[in-house]
């Protein structure tokens, strides 16, 4: 016997039917939040946390996770665009800025072979940072040569400076020619090669 849409029955049924398809959804999330902690894949568990409160801001099994979650995945990205960019750390504040977050990474408690990998990296990083390289410039004897925020050689056929490992620039003036400006990186092997800063271009 056919039901009228409206009928109590069909309303319940109904109902029930949308509750089970939302605990459904709610576990899946949850178990798919789990899997990627399992595996250090913290971004994806924060977004299975955070799609398990869009659904149900009350869940505490979700807001734990995701602010659990959120704050790893945040030290990974940190951890990876330190490591990724070791010749920014003679930049302002870089250096202070790294230390702090290696002794971030080194208070997570139980911490996954990702993070140890990362921390072991971050430590040697910074050890090499604070260790100066014998760095060659050239020039041709004329050109005022100075490396912006650390020394000023003045003019010289050849050159060596002791820098830490990082980004810097040289400029070079000479009058009546155009000003230059060379920027290099130093590692902790040195340059690639002398670095030559000479002004050629008349004016």
């Amino acid at each position: 016997e056919a039901r009228e849409p409206g009928a109590p029955e069909v309303v319940e049924g109904r109902r029930i039917l949308a509750a089970e398809r939302f605990a459904a959804r709610i576990e899946a999330l949850r178990e798919e939040a789990a899997a990627a902690e399992r595996e250090a894949r913290w971004a994806d568990a924060a977004r299975a946390y955070g799609a398990a409160l869009e659904l149900d801001g009350a869940l505490a099994f979700a807001r734990d996770g995701y602010q659990r979650t959120d704050a790893r995945a945040a030290l990974d990205r940190d951890l990876d665009a330190t490591l990724g960019s070791p010749e920014e750390l003679n930049q302002r504040g870089r250096l202070e800025a790294a230390q702090a977050l290696l002794t971030r990474a080194r208070s997570v408690a139980d911490p996954d072979p990702r993070l140890a990998r990362q921390v072991e990296a971050l430590d040697e990083l910074l050890r090499l940072a604070v260790i100066p390289v014998v760095v060659t410039l050239r020039s041709d004897g004329f050109t005022e040569v100075r490396v912006l925020r650390e020394a000023n050689p003045g003019r010289f056929l050849e050159t060596t400076l002791e820098l830490l490992p990082g980004r810097y620039v040289a400029t070079g003036t000479r009058i009546g020619y155009q000003d230059v400006r060379v920027s290099f990186v130093v590692t902790p092997e040195g340059t690639e090669a002398p670095v030559s800063v000479r002004c050629t271009t008349r004016l």
